[in-house]
């Protein structure tokens, strides 16, 4: 994550095409961010960061409906999830609506190291930065090089759990 953030804040001469590429593909800030874009992409990183860094919780087990999530799910398996362990309810911090649960992520997500990787930093934003979802707008493909359906705007983007994944895997690993 340091190295991420080293590369969004001051990319060097040869890479700043490669990042601002990412920047755009991921967030749909254009070619050339503009810097409160890239403020308030590194504000999220940092609080992931910070988040990541301190004491936490991921459980593993087997869950076929996602790769992973913060929190109480809904429909049964979220009403046996919250009677037999603490609820994971959201709680404002600084005036932000956060997860106070635990990290959850599906046993056969491990399998694939990518996922895995992809999967636990979007669950992280949710917990530590305040991301949301948006249905199959914000959901990427599974070769990262383009959302699921169009449709997302830049606001969203900034705010989607998704691009934050992806453009943390992009920039460290391609």
């Amino acid at each position: 994550m340091p190295q991420v953030i080293g590369m969004a804040s001051w990319p060097t001469q040869s890479n700043r095409a490669r990042v601002h590429g990412h920047m755009d593909r991921y967030f749909k800030t254009g070619t050339t961010p503009s810097q409160q874009d890239v403020q308030a992409i590194l504000k999220r990183l940092e609080l992931v960061m910070n988040g990541i860094n301190s004491k936490i919780n991921v459980k593993i087990a087997p869950d076929d409906s996602a790769y992973g999530y913060v929190g109480v799910k809904g429909g049964a398996s979220g009403i046996l999830r919250g009677v037999f362990s603490r609820r994971h309810n959201l709680v404002k911090i600084s005036g932000q609506k956060l997860s106070a649960g635990d990290i959850h992520i599906d046993q056969d997500t491990l399998d694939d190291t990518e996922l895995s990787i992809i999967t636990f930093i979007h669950e992280a934003t949710h917990k530590y930065a305040g991301t949301d979802d948006y249905d199959d707008r914000g959901y990427l493909e599974n070769d990262g090089l383009d959302f699921q359906e169009p449709g997302l705007t830049k606001t969203e983007a900034l705010n989607n759990a998704d691009s934050y994944a992806w453009f943390c895997y992009a920039a460290y690993y391609r």
